[in-house]
């Protein structure tokens, strides 16, 4: 059974318990922030902020920047697709009309097609 010791006198009292059943002291509260903090996994993102994944395992949803009016070169592509994942840069993030290489755009409207008629095949018309 958890318990709390009472720093006064050394009596072990219930969690829930506020004062000591033996010397009547105020028990402290056991400190939350610390043991959180400390489970933290802290690391960079691709654009350089600092996240950090919850103690359950989650991290926290960072959605990306909109693209804007420039068109993207592969190695940025390369760096989307690395934080994103490629499936999610096809189907939502980045237009086949913001790939600078025009055979790229080409393959990645194709993909984007070949998306589609996967989950079609799957789930039929939701």
């Amino acid at each position: 059974m958890p318990y709390k010791k009472c720093e006064a006198c050394g009596e072990l009292n219930g969690v829930r318990a506020k004062a000591c059943k033996k010397c009547s002291a105020v028990l402290t509260k056991k400190e939350k922030s610390a043991k959180i903090a400390s489970s933290m996994h802290i690391e960079k993102n691709a654009t350089g902020t600092w996240v950090y994944d919850h103690k359950k395992g989650m991290p926290d949803i960072e959605y990306p920047e909109p693209i804007g009016t420039t068109t993207l070169s592969n190695s940025e592509i390369k760096e989307n697709i690395e934080y994103h994942g490629l499936g999610y840069c096809i189907f939502y993030y980045i237009s086949s009309k913001k790939i600078q290489d025009a055979e790229l755009a080409e393959k990645w409207k194709k993909a984007k097609e070949a998306i589609l008629a996967v989950q079609d095949y799957l789930y039929g018309d939701v």
